[in-house]
């Protein structure tokens, strides 16, 4: 008859095949019970880590490895688009540089004193495309400002 239980742990302490903590295994004045299984060797370093801490440090480290790696990429991508030359003509100007005045619609002269030069073109009749700033190029709308472009 079995008078008295205790559970006593396994030394390992890791979990077992289906995802359960380790077993207890009852004994009744030194002998063990049928159906729980005996803990009669040594367990290794690497049976007393608990699967869940292991997992957990690997999930992190893996975490942070892809995280830098992410970065690292992306930090490299923008370098290789800044080092790119940028071929698209301007969607305003269609690479002319310069659009029509639109005051004066080109003709150089103050539509409401024609003897007078357009104070918007300086009568020239036209003006420096406003997308492109005069370049021909379409921009870059993700290039990187630093502070001090704002700081006027």
């Amino acid at each position: 008859m079995i008078s008295f239980l205790t559970p006593i742990p396994k030394v390992s302490l890791r979990n077992d095949i289906i995802g359960r903590k380790s077993n207890y295994c009852f004994h009744s004045h030194g002998k063990y019970s049928v159906g729980f299984q005996q803990v009669s060797r040594r367990c290794s370093i690497h049976m007393a880590l608990d699967t869940g801490l292991f997992q957990g440090i690997l999930t992190a480290a893996l975490g942070l490895t892809a995280g830098v790696a992410f970065l690292v990429w992306t930090e490299k991508q923008g370098v290789r688009g800044s080092q790119r030359e940028n071929l698209q003509p301007c969607v305003v100007c269609n690479g002319r540089k310069r659009l029509e005045c639109i005051r004066c619609k080109g003709s150089g002269k103050n539509p409401i004193d024609p003897t007078e030069l357009c104070s918007f073109c300086d009568g020239i009749g036209t003006v420096v495309c406003t997308n492109c700033a005069g370049r021909g190029t379409q921009p870059r709308y993700l290039d990187r400002y630093s502070p001090e472009d704002f700081l006027d």
